[in-house]
């Protein structure tokens, strides 16, 4: 098959992959909390499920009671999965399957951040304590936005050339007599990397022109520094917690420094091919799934899409369903990828567009920047296993635990349809309730010997009184951990 093909160049900057977890260190030791027959509830899942996400409240309930009933929803959970058994028809579905995996090679990747590129960080003392003076300055900073790689670069040549009038050129750059934006930043603010490391990594005089810097795919910011205010802390405990904020921050800022050099190895003169047509496409159908509303319309698109293929039979080469997915959709590194095969592989990692509510002119641009982070990610999975980063145990639990919720969640959603037929209670939630807790009091009484857990330690985990929900943006599955079980409905 002969095509015309466009190429798109990976993008290898950290901030396309913005992992939490591989910011963070991990301890060297999650004890376990709780045992239910073969399965583990660590003090770590137990920490995470229930500050992590939002979980039932107990009224009336003391702190330590509250711990309890927590736990025993997650123990619940187990035994639910437990009781689905392995053969459980969930278990055999692929796009299930695959899902799991995909949350699974989502930690990977996780992990592999973290041994290529925090791992390798070093911090010099004497760039702490420059960096903790500067944590206290606030800049109020002029600037300009520029949306064209061209002039950035010839504003920054004329600068090279001529620096003592940096000034002028930046007044040159607005409309006569018009206001010049405006902007505070501070130390903490979440600044583009490359503009945070221009004023926080040494003292910047004011009236000093920074720029052009590349913040965007095509977007550049200048800035003139306009004046600057200190607002150092008082008191130890403070110090201290600024302190330790500024080696944090340094150290994320230096690993996404090593994986962008890592990236650029890995992905360096790699590039998509797409076959235009089927582009076009497979584009346009994301777009209208993108503008769904529901599950159900999106099913419904999918359903009249294939139906439209068949009625162009006759006049396009890919005018029927088998056809259209047998095509090449594009290649990348000697590898065609069919229709099929990446339709397929979105059960283990969905698109994920780099931004928020796209409008229909800009959403075909957007759709090949998402298909393009996927094979970003397919090479990172690739590096992953190579690594031997599956057989870790904080991959495998996470994974299992992702697993089981699922499968309890669908149990229990299978265990209420099947308790209202045999009782004849369907649409009666108030009488069907007694007759579900009764069957929890017994799978718990059959289980009984198989359940146990450390009193003492549950009485060390503190838990706020604040609903908090935690997600990782930028990543096919964003939920930091599995949504909290309500599987018992009273305090037992």
């Amino acid at each position: 098959m002969k095509f015309n093909r466009s190429g798109v160049l990976f993008a290898a900057t950290a901030s396309l992959l913005l992992i939490a977890a591989g910011c963070a260190k991990k301890p060297k030791e999650d004890p376990v909390l709780a045992r239910v027959g073969d399965r583990t509830i660590t003090k770590k899942q137990y920490q995470y499920r229930t500050e992590l996400t939002i979980r039932p409240k107990y009224p009336g309930l003391k702190s330590d009671c509250t711990k309890v009933e927590l736990l025993k929803n997650l123990v619940t959970e187990k035994l639910f999965a437990i009781e689905a058994g392995d053969d459980y028809p969930l278990l055999k579905r692929r796009a299930f399957l695959d899902h799991i995996r995909g949350i699974k090679e989502q930690t990977m990747r996780e992990e592999l951040y973290g041994e290529v590129a925090t791992k390798k960080v070093k911090v010099d003392t004497s760039e702490l304590k420059q960096r903790y003076r500067l944590a206290a300055r606030e800049y109020e900073v002029q600037f300009y936005t520029i949306r064209n790689k061209e002039t950035a670069r010839k504003i920054q040549e004329q600068i090279l050339l001529h620096p003592e009038k940096a000034g002028p050129i930046f007044d040159g750059l607005g409309p006569e007599g018009s206001p010049i934006p405006k902007h505070t930043v501070k130390w903490k603010d979440p600044e583009n990397d490359w503009v945070h490391e221009a004023l926080f990594r040494r003292p910047v005089p004011v009236d000093t022109v920074i720029g052009p810097i590349r913040v965007g795919s095509n977007e550049h910011l200048i800035m003139r520094v306009a004046g600057w205010t200190d607002h150092p802390v008082i008191g130890g405990e403070e110090v201290q917690m600024r302190w330790n904020e500024v080696k944090e921050k340094t150290v994320q800022r230096k690993a996404r420094a090593e994986w962008d050099r890592y990236m650029g190895r890995l992905l360096g003169g790699k590039a998509i091919k797409f076959n235009p047509p089927v582009f076009r496409r497979m584009a346009d159908m994301a777009w209208m799934m993108y503008s769904a509303t529901s599950d159900s319309q999106v099913q419904e698109i999918n359903r009249n899409f294939f139906n439209a293929l068949k009625d162009s039979a006759a006049v396009d080469p890919y005018g029927n369903e088998e056809a259209f997915l047998k095509a090449s959709f594009f290649e990348v590194a000697g590898k065609t990828w069919t229709v099929e095969q990446f339709k397929r592989e979105l059960a283990a990692h969905p698109l994920v567009y780099r931004r928020k509510n796209i409008p229909k002119e800009a959403f075909r641009a957007e759709f090949k920047n998402a298909v393009t982070d996927f094979m970003r990610d397919q090479f990172l999975n690739r590096e992953a296993y190579k690594r031997g980063l599956d057989k870790r145990d904080f991959v495998r639990s996470n994974a299992a635990e992702w697993q089981d919720a699922l499968v309890a969640s669908h149990f229990r959603d299978e265990i209420l349809k099947r308790l209202a037929e045999k009782h004849g209670l369907s649409g009666q939630p108030t009488k069907l309730k007694p007759v579900y807790e009764a069957y929890v009091d017994s799978l718990w009484a059959a289980n009984r010997n198989r359940i146990t857990w450390d009193a003492e330690m549950l009485k060390t985990i503190p838990l706020s009184s604040i609903d908090f929900f935690a997600y990782k943006p930028g990543v096919p599955f964003p939920a930091a951990t599995p949504p909290f079980p309500t599987l018992i409905t009273k305090s037992r």
